[in-house]
């Protein structure tokens, strides 16, 4: 499918990408993850080839014959993200936004890998910058009183739910529970979709099994990351037939985020680059590339603008359902 390609000059207007992780300076346990010291060093030296095979890998790998492959990789692969978000704080975040005129972005947390507050923490200076989207351990005790706390604090304007790395299962009652609460809250959910290559967690990548959580809470905008990467037909079909679905654009390339426009409309597509997993400049380019000069500021600014401004626009001083109305206990 031809796309059409902006050039330099063709949108000046602000930019926030939609998708992007940092972790504060809490260190990580990673006493029960194998070490490989010698694979850090080396994956610094030659950081600049490795983010060259992502980019390949975003754009090639989805065939389902290297599905088993992903999963012989895990250790590695979850070893890598961790190199990556200890090495890329919010100082060189900063520096990747300034770099590529980005004005804004949204950071989106998974405990119990890095923690909300922490992140919470290491924003503050630069909250006209940066918006938090929070996420909880739903296998821990007390998880929808913890959500509750960080909604409390005013720092968080949406809730990010992975379910191959904290869970929970597309279908588990905690999932339900979870969308009951963002519902009550006026919270916009941001779902990882499509196979994880990684996954920590036992659950199915099929991405059509969203469908009872996307209907049953559709008072909400629920964004679809990736736009499915591999599974980006089934993505779109969801969006074609629930107004609430939105999808955001880290790992597609052009044509398929082209696809996702003519197909969805130009309101409900959202510019994220899964930084620092992926690079600024190449998601960039790959909506750029996709998207006519009049659409540019939708994808790029509007529809990210909205999301944030959500909870704020929607809130009101009524109480938060309880315990027991969020879990149908």
């Amino acid at each position: 499918m031809p796309v059409k390609v902006l050039g330099p000059g063709a949108y000046a207007g602000p930019i926030i990408d939609y998708h992007a992780h940092i972790k504060g300076t809490d260190e990580m346990d990673l006493s029960e993850i194998p070490q490989y010291p010698l694979l850090h060093r080396l994956a610094d030296m030659f950081e600049p080839m490795l983010y060259g095979g992502v980019n390949l890998f975003a754009r090639y790998g989805r065939d389902t014959r290297f599905h088993h492959l992903y999963r012989e990789m895990t250790f590695l692969g979850f070893h890598e993200l961790l190199r990556l978000l200890n090495k890329y704080r919010v100082e060189k975040f900063l520096e990747s936004m300034d770099r590529n005129g980005i004005d804004h972005a949204v950071v989106c947390v998974i405990e119990p890998f890095i923690g909300t507050t922490e992140v919470l923490r290491a924003v503050a200076p630069y909250r006209d910058r940066i918006s938090v989207y929070c996420a909880v351990d739903p296998h821990e005790p007390g998880y929808l009183e913890r959500l509750q706390a960080y909604v409390d604090t005013g720092q968080v304007v949406g809730l990010k739910i992975h379910p191959p790395v904290a869970g929970p299962h597309p279908v588990a009652p905690e999932m339900m529970a979870l969308g009951a609460f963002a519902q009550a809250n006026h919270l916009p959910v941001f779902v990882h979709a499509g196979t994880f290559p990684f996954p920590l967690h036992d659950h199915c990548d099929d991405v059509m099994l969203m469908e009872p959580f996307i209907r049953r809470f559709e008072q909400i905008p629920i964004i679809l990351g990736h736009i499915g990467w591999d599974q980006h037909e089934k993505v779109i079909q969801l969006g074609e037939r629930y107004l609430n679905v939105h999808v955001e654009t880290s790992w597609q390339p052009p044509e398929i985020i082209r696809d996702a426009i003519d197909r969805l409309g130009v309101q409900r597509v959202l510019m994220g680059s899964d930084f620092p997993l992926l690079q600024q400049d190449v998601a960039l380019d790959n909506v750029r590339r996709a998207v006519m000069p009049h659409e540019a500021e939708w994808v790029l600014y509007r529809n990210a603008r909205r999301m944030i401004s959500h909870r704020a626009m929607h809130a009101t001083h009524e109480p938060s359902a309880t315990h027991e109305e969020l879990t149908g206990a």
